[in-house]
C-alpha cells in the first residue's frame, strides 16, 4: 500500500513551543516480533499494575508495557448497561488485531471474546470494536450460535478463549473447555485448536492439544503438560499461542516454527507477579504511547494523575483535552493511534494548547511520565477526554474519557 506523509505545527505550552510533528497514512509495518497480550489476572511491571481487561505490548527488547488502558475499552464498550457510565468489559479472553487503514482507529482492527456473559455479548461471541458503526460500536462477527453449530457442541453451549483471523478470513479458535461434539460425543479438549474456513459451517482441527504439548516440551526442553491453549494468532508462516502452564511460562509465547520454539520468554517482559497470559495477537501498526487516569469519574476539585507510557525516552509529550470525543476519530490520520478522536475545534481543545504549560511533560528514560492537575470546580457533568501526543514522532495515544461529576 502506499503511504503518505507531511508534517503539521501544533503549538504547546512552555518549553516545547512550537512543535513540529509527523504524520502519516497508509501501511507501516510494526517491529518484528511484537504483540499483544492481555492478562487473566493483574499484572505488576513496577511502574504501574495493568488489570486483567486491559492490552499489552511486549517486544522481547524490554519490559512489556501498557497499550491500551480500561478507559480507552470503556469508551469502545460504552454504556451497555444504561447506568450513564461506560462500561468497561470484563476479562478479554481473547484477542485479535488486524491491520486497518489510513486515519481508521487502531482499535478498529481489534477482535475479542469476553471471560464470561456480559450486557449482551456471550462469552462465545467473537466481537470486533466499531467505532461510529450502526451497532453501539460493537460487531458481533461470529455469534456463540454460529461457532456452536460449527463444531456440534450437545450442550449447546460455547466458551470461546483464543481467537486469531488468518488473512484468508479464517477463524481460528480454541475452547476454554472441553467440549462434546455430535452424536458419537467425540470431545474437542480446551487445548485443541480449530479452523473454521471462510463460508463454512463446520470447523475442523487445525492443532491437537497433543501436538501443541509437543511443541512445548521441545521449546523448553522439559516434560511440562500445558493444559489449556488461552491465545492463538497466525501468519503466513506460523500460530504463536499462550498455554496455561508450567507456571513459570504461562506467559512465555509459544510458536509453531522449528516444530516448538519460543517467540517471546515470560522471564522477558518485566512481571514482578507470577502473571498469566490470557490472550496473544501480533501487533499491526507502529507503537503509540498510552494515558492511564488515577480516576475515571473524578468529582469537581478532585486531584488526577494522568501517567503516560510509552512515549520516546527523554523527549517532550503533551496532553490533549476536549469535551468533546469522537471514538470513530475527529480528524485525518495521524501516526499512531491513527487519528485524533478529540475535537480540535472545541474551546477546551483551544484552550488546552494555549494556556496550560502543566499540559506538557517529558519522558524518562524508559519512557514513562506523568501529569498530575485538579478538576476545575463546576457541578456539571461533563467528559474530558485525553489523548497523548509524542512530540518526537508525532504519534498520538488511545483515547480515555473521564467521566466528570457522573
Amino acid at each position: 500500500m502506499m503511504k503518505s506523509c507531511g508534517r503539521a505545527r501544533v503549538f504547546v505550552p512552555a518549553f516545547v513551543s512550537f512543535v513540529s510533528f509527523a504524520w502519516c497514512s497508509g501501511a507501516v509495518a510494526a517491529p518484528a516480533g511484537e504483540v499483544v497480550l492481555s492478562l487473566s489476572g493483574t499484572g505488576d511491571l513496577g511502574v504501574t499494575t495493568v488489570q486483567d481487561e486491559e492490552v499489552l505490548l511486549a517486544s522481547g527488547t524490554g519490559p512489556a508495557r501498557l497499550l491500551v488502558d480500561g478507559g480507552t475499552l470503556a469508551l469502545h464498550f460504552g454504556d451497555r448497561d444504561q447506568d450513564g457510565l461506560d462500561d468497561v468489559p470484563g476479562d478479554l479472553d481473547a484477542l485479535e488485531v488486524v491491520p486497518v487503514g489510513a486515519g481508521t482507529p487502531w482499535i478498529a482492527g481489534v477482535y475479542f471474546s469476553l471471560v464470561s456473559d456480559q450486557a449482551g455479548i456471550q462469552d462465545g461471541d467473537v466481537v470486533r470494536f466499531d467505532p461510529g458503526g450502526p451497532n453501539g460500536g460493537l460487531e458481533v462477527v461470529w455469534s456463540e450460535a454460529q461457532i456452536q453449530a460449527a463444531i456440534q457442541a450437545n450442550d449447546g453451549n460455547v466458551d470461546v478463549d483464543a481467537i486469531a483471523i488468518a488473512a484468508d478470513g479464517a477463524l481460528w479458535f480454541s475452547l476454554a473447555e472441553d467440549e462434546a461434539s455430535g452424536p458419537s460425543a467425540t470431545v474437542i479438549a480446551d487445548d485443541d485448536v480449530l479452523r473454521l474456513p471462510p463460508g463454512a459451517t463446520t470447523a475442523e482441527v487445525a492443532f491437537t492439544g497433543a501436538q501443541l504439548e509437543a511443541m512445548v516440551q521441545t521449546a523448553l526442553g522439559s516434560s511440562a503438560t500445558i493444559g489449556d491453549v488461552k491465545g492463538i494468532d497466525v501468519d503466513a508462516t506460523q500460530m504463536i499461542f499462550t498455554v496455561q502452564s508450567p507456571s513459570s511460562d504461562d506467559a512465555t509465547v509459544f510458536s509453531t516454527l522449528g516444530g516448538g520454539s519460543v517467540h517471546l520468554a515470560e522471564s522477558g517482559m518485566g512481571f514482578f507477579n507470577a502473571a498469566e497470559a490470557d490472550a496473544v495477537a501480533f501487533f499491526h501498526g507502529v507503537p503509540f504511547p498510552a494515558p492511564s487516569a488515577t480516576a475515571a469519574n473524578p468529582k469537581a476539585n478532585d486531584a488526577v494523575t494522568v501517567d503516560v507510557f510509552g512515549a520516546t525516552p527523554g523527549q517532550p509529550f503533551v496532553l490533549l483535552l476536549s469535551g468533546v470525543v469522537v471514538p470513530a476519530g475527529a480528524a485525518p490520520a495521524l501516526a499512531g493511534y491513527g487519528t485524533l478522536a478529540l475535537d480540535p475545534q472545541d474551546p477546551m481543545f483551544l484552550v488546552g494548547l494555549l494556556n496550560s504549560p502543566a499540559l506538557a511533560s517529558v519522558a524518562d528514560g524508559n519512557g514513562n511520565g506523568a501529569i498530575s492537575g485538579k478538576i476545575p470546580s463546576s457541578a456539571s457533568p461533563y467528559d474530558l477526554g485525553i489523548q497523548v501526543l509524542d512530540t518526537a514522532t508525532g504519534r498520538v495515544s488511545a483515547p480515555i474519557v473521564l467521566e466528570v461529576n457522573q
